[in-house]
């Protein structure tokens, strides 16, 4: 059995791959083979084994790791096969995110309304010290701040604006290039911008590092706690949809004020047409914040309601049933609890007209099946 590097504590397993390529001085591909990651002669078929789904390309090893291959890794290095898996994204599987391993390839299609597993955010300090080694838990939308380090993390090149990716952080590089204005233009060449000294932005919210503490530990719940951390990443999940569409900075309680200037910053029509995998830390530390308000309060949706009057908003939720539209909501439908559950009845489109149903009294403008019902009965306009 060779020698080969040990996985750091809560790494990815692209990481750890590619830093077994820089170790011996080989390509990705090679060292994923070496390990048993890869066949030993033929390239991954699309959809089998790695969650890749190009031949020919190095396999973004982030979302399951099938019984052969981790067999073949064991039987390589000795790594266990549950180590093996601790370092997908099956590791949150039961809590941040429903997995079927019978059917993980179907269930990797369905992570674009929480993951994005082609962008990663950073800690440049971590990149810095761990040679550009980097945790799974960078992946997560939940994630937004480094504990170690107290700064925000990094989701996009402060030169180009390119998302950053797993390829890039690996080569310790931006790897963004600015797109063809036709298909005659030439490329430009990558960015380049070295990831490790990357501007950052401190955390001094005590309230905010001890979210996202709370946050990782839910993630990694034990087997008998998963039930109850899928349920708060349900309720968390509708909670900051609702966020996204009636707070606005001054909800942001305990914020750090680059959080509050980011979220008022944020138009509606950003709002209304993202998901959280393409928001930016800051965004999602406000939104996630915001969410946290509305959970701690009584009642949550009497919490949103406040929230949408203060802003002087009464058609909120129409504008959070547009959250059904884009799929925001939906992968929440069947994780949220009861108390949840109004804020869903609200953003739901109703059978009347496909408008939301308001559940809030008075705040509800009339539909039109209403006023021709109204107008019926010879009751006058109000």
């Amino acid at each position: 059995m060779p020698s080969v590097l040990a996985p750091l504590p809560g790494e990815s397993l692209t990481s750890w791959v590619h830093a077994l390529a820089r170790d011996q001085a080989r390509s990705a591909v090679q060292a994923a083979r070496q390990v048993g990651l890869l066949p030993p002669t033929a390239a991954p078929e699309p959809g089998a084994g790695l969650g890749h789904r190009h031949r020919h390309r190095i396999p973004t090893l982030t979302v399951h790791v099938d019984d052969p291959t981790a067999a073949r890794v064991t039987a390589t290095t000795g790594l266990p096969p549950e180590a093996l898996r601790a370092m997908t994204l099956e590791r949150y599987a039961g809590t941040v995110l429903d997995l079927d391993r019978a059917h993980w390839w179907r269930g990797a299609g369905r992570l674009s309304e929480w993951i994005d597993h082609t962008a990663v955010s950073v800690c440049p300090p971590c990149l810095a010290t761990a040679a550009d080694r980097w945790p799974l838990a960078w992946l997560l939308p939940w994630s937004f701040l480094c504990l170690d380090h107290r700064v925000y993390l990094v989701g996009q090149c402060p030169r180009c604006a390119a998302p950053l990716t797993p390829a890039g952080v690996a080569a310790g590089a931006c790897t963004g290039r600015p797109s063809r204005a036709s298909n005659r233009t030439k490329l430009k060449p990558p960015c380049c911008a070295d990831l490790t000294n990357l501007p950052t932005t401190p955390v001094r919210s005590y309230r905010t590092v001890q979210l996202q503490r709370a946050l990782l530990t839910a993630a990694d719940a034990p087997a008998d706690q998963r039930p109850a951390a899928r349920e708060r990443f349900g309720d968390l999940w509708v909670a900051a949809c609702a966020a996204m569409f009636t707070a606005d900075p001054r909800d942001l309680h305990g914020a750090d004020d680059p959080v509050r200037d980011a979220f008022a910053t944020f138009p509606d029509t950003v709002r209304a047409g993202t998901h959280r995998k393409h928001q930016p830390p800051l965004i999602r530390a406000a939104l996630a914040l915001a969410a946290d308000t509305i959970l701690s309060a009584p009642d949550p949706f009497d919490a949103v309601v406040v929230m949408a009057q203060r802003n002087q908003r009464p058609e909120w939720s129409l504008q959070l049933a547009a959250a059904w539209r884009p799929g925001a909501l939906r992968p929440a439908a069947g994780r949220g609890g009861l108390r949840v559950q109004k804020i869903l009845q609200a953003a739901h489109p109703g059978v009347v007209g496909g408008r939301a149903l308001l559940i809030a009294p008075g705040a509800r403008p009339e539909t039109q099946a209403e006023r021709r019902a109204r107008q019926a009965t010879g009751e006058p306009d109000t």
